[in-house]
């Protein structure tokens, strides 16, 4: 865990630990989050307030909390996706490669656990085996502590029918145990469970904190990184990992944008073909992290165009203009969505080079 608190998720977690105190915390909740944001770490530190055997939770200093802290409490269970071994199959078989990558990564995107667990085209999941785990674990006694908590990450990509069993567990939990789903995809997910879950908003963190807090986890302060991240720790956390693919990425994208303007097919074909080779989910981060750039840069100020090293956004400047800005930022924007539904990359991208050059033909008036 993350060892000294987040500043900008103090208030946020206060408010649970006054529930918990009070005993009034709910049995299920949903934590809405976006990819990167620290969903983990917010569940790791409810989880530990619940378990806590102080006075005044979380004490910090009983047994409990430190077994929770190292991630090892008997009462506490993790459920995560994992690469399918059958139906049978379940996280079990991945618990101390879940925890080693905690360790390492405090923050995180998903996409940084596809890579840990080197998955390459498998689809990661949970499958009915691990609806038998949490069962098991349910109708065990405490263990050490009054209570017993499972964290669920990624709640959208439970299998349909362990989905069926998993509604079961909502609806008519066992006494003394509390079940935190992490989604960053809340639409995704069955209307069946959120509609019986209490459903809490993630937030970003707060921008006049979130350099204190990169520094507080040792990844260093990158201007340029932070100038895309958003807020997010986690997509800093790994776009800063990955600033050399960042700079690749971002000159291939103005080399994109650049055959769209000069309606050259056969140039930004290739582009589409180059893109399509990268893995769906880091396409949607680098995409998602240049229309941030664009979007400070064309459409929300009418300011003085921002070059970083990943990019020079002033390469677009001749081209780009008011009439056109907000409409190449829209298709863009599209492509990544439809990206997260599973689109052809290839046509999507394909697609929008042609509305891109259309678009990029408008000249300012």
């Amino acid at each position: 865990m993350v060892n000294k608190p987040l500043l900008s998720y103090q208030g946020f977690l206060s408010k649970s630990y006054r529930l918990i105190n009070k005993d009034r915390f709910p049995h299920a909740i949903m934590l809405n989050s976006t990819d990167g944001l620290p969903g983990v770490y917010l569940a790791e530190s409810i989880s530990k307030a619940i378990l806590c055997s102080g006075t005044e939770k979380p004490c910090g200093v009983c047994n409990s909390c430190r077994l929770t802290e190292n991630r090892s409490h008997p009462d506490l269970l993790y459920t995560f996706p994992f690469i399918s071994a059958g139906k049978t199959g379940s996280s079990e078989n991945y618990i101390s490669e879940w925890k080693e990558f905690l360790s390492e990564f405090p923050v995180f995107l998903y996409e940084d656990w596809n890579i840990f667990l080197d998955s390459g085209n498998k689809q990661l999941g949970i499958y009915t085996g691990e609806t038998h785990r949490i069962t098991r674990f349910q109708s065990m006694k405490p263990y050490l502590s009054k209570k017993k908590v499972i964290i669920l990450y990624m709640s959208e990509l439970i299998h349909p029918v362990a989905s069926n069993k998993l509604l079961k567990t909502i609806e008519e939990p066992l006494p003394n145990t509390h079940i935190i789903l992490i989604t960053n995809h809340y639409e995704s997910n069955l209307k069946t469970i959120t509609s019986r879950c209490q459903t809490i908003k993630v937030p970003t963190s707060l921008p006049k904190h979130f350099n204190s807090e990169v520094e507080q986890m040792n990844m260093g302060l990158d201007s340029d990184i932070a100038q895309i991240a958003n807020n997010n720790l986690g997509l800093y956390s790994h776009l800063s990992k990955n600033k050399n693919e960042m700079i690749d990425f971002g000159n291939h994208f103005l080399t994109w944008l650049r055959h769209c303007f000069n309606n050259d097919i056969v140039g930004f074909y290739k582009d589409c073909e180059n893109f399509a080779s990268a893995s769906r989910d880091q396409l949607i981060i680098m995409l998602e992290s240049f229309l941030k750039l664009f979007r400070d840069a064309f459409v929300d100020v009418d300011l003085s165009v921002p070059g970083t090293q990943l990019t020079s956004m002033s390469r677009l400047a001749p081209f780009v203009n008011k009439n056109n800005a907000k409409g190449i930022y829209n298709t863009i924007q599209k492509v990544t969505a439809d990206l997260h539904r599973n689109a052809n990359t290839k046509l999507a991208l394909f697609d929008a080079s042609i509305s891109i050059h259309n678009l990029l033909s408008v000249k300012s008036s």
